[in-house]
């Protein structure tokens, strides 16, 4: 019997870490497992797994976005101001993702053409993207007034919400544009080997460009659904969501240095984080608390994929330094 590979291997622990998880807190919190609990999960996780299937082919074409929590709270101020101002609601929710795909672009340019490293390009973003909804909120909640405004985010389908159902048709795109279609496998050749993608005809400039455009759009997306969930848009939404999304990619596998990661794993990530902190919310962990342990969940994971990558690559640096050696 063949040997599963180490990301198979992964996501089987990753399972059964997600089964242990929901059994602690089933025996912590009787709600948990309720129709009740599992609905709020699922709405926590239908947000990250939004914007997640996407920031993985980000990260594995070696890109990062810091600035998408920001995004979704102006993206959200954004959709109920239009709103307000007796736009349709389909134009608003459409400016809102045109508004993050904007940012994604902007960002993209500036990482892939200008040169800057996403990590500082990202960053800067986040501040400029925080300010101009706290300039255009004037640091207060804005409530939609139009009575249709909350439905996507509250509204059932039978016993499945509306705001899960948009979660799950953004996977599917992720899942299409990894799996389907030539971006998917462009994302691993660019993340792996930039210098070697384009020598053999990968489009990198485009590639990492489209890549930063599809997480802004999924982040104005997310602003809609979050400010959807509560009827109104407020300037401090998303606060910490990048963190979500990037410990959920880590947990699932995707590496922080590029060229490896799955957006399957991603959902799998989401779940149990989403599972940790819903639990925690229920057995009434403080949330500054709850933010620590995200931290050292963060910190572990990122420790643990140094440590595979740097295991996985020693026989080709020593390969590599015998051959200098002769």
């Amino acid at each position: 019997m063949p040997k599963p590979s180490p990301a198979v291997t992964r996501q089987l622990v990753n399972v059964a870490a997600l089964v242990i998880i929901m059994a602690i807190m089933a025996s912590l919190s009787p709600q948990f497992m309720t129709p009740d609990g599992i609905a709020n999960l699922l709405r926590q996780v239908a947000v990250v797994i939004t914007v997640g299937g996407f920031f993985t082919m980000l990260m594995v074409a070696g890109g990062l976005d810091l600035s998408v929590g920001a995004v979704i709270a102006l993206a959200g101020i954004v959709s109920v101001s239009l709103s307000n101002a007796g736009i349709p609601l389909p134009l608003a929710f459409s400016a809102a993702i045109l508004l993050g795909a904007g940012v994604g672009l902007l960002n993209g340019f500036l990482v892939a053409v200008v040169g800057v490293n996403a990590l500082i390009v990202t960053l800067g973003m986040m501040y400029v993207a925080r300010g101009l909804s706290l300039v255009a909120g004037e640091g207060r909640a804005i409530t939609a007034h139009d009575p249709g405004y909350p439905w996507l985010g509250n509204a059932l389908v039978g016993p499945i919400a509306v705001m899960v159902i948009a979660g799950l048709i953004a996977l599917v795109v992720a899942l299409i544009l990894e799996r389907r279609v030539l971006f998917g496998r462009y994302t691993v050749l660019v993340g792996t080997n930039a210098k070697a993608a384009r020598l053999s005809g990968t489009p990198v400039r485009g590639t990492l460009i489209s890549a930063f455009i599809l997480v802004g759009a999924a982040a104005g997306w997310a602003g809609v659904l979050y400010s959807s969930r509560t009827g109104a848009a407020v300037s401090k939404a998303g606060i910490g969501f990048e963190f979500e999304v990037i410990i959920a990619a880590l947990i699932g596998g995707t590496s922080l240095f590029g060229g490896e990661g799955a957006v399957a794993g991603t959902v799998l990530g989401a779940l149990i984080v989403g599972s940790a902190t819903t639990g925690m919310n229920m057995i009434g962990v403080e949330p500054f608390v709850q933010r620590v342990m995200l931290g050292v969940v963060l910190l572990s994971a990122v420790g643990f994929d140094a440590i595979v990558r740097s295991r996985r690559d020693r026989p080709a640096r020593r390969v590599t330094g015998k051959v200098a050696q002769a």
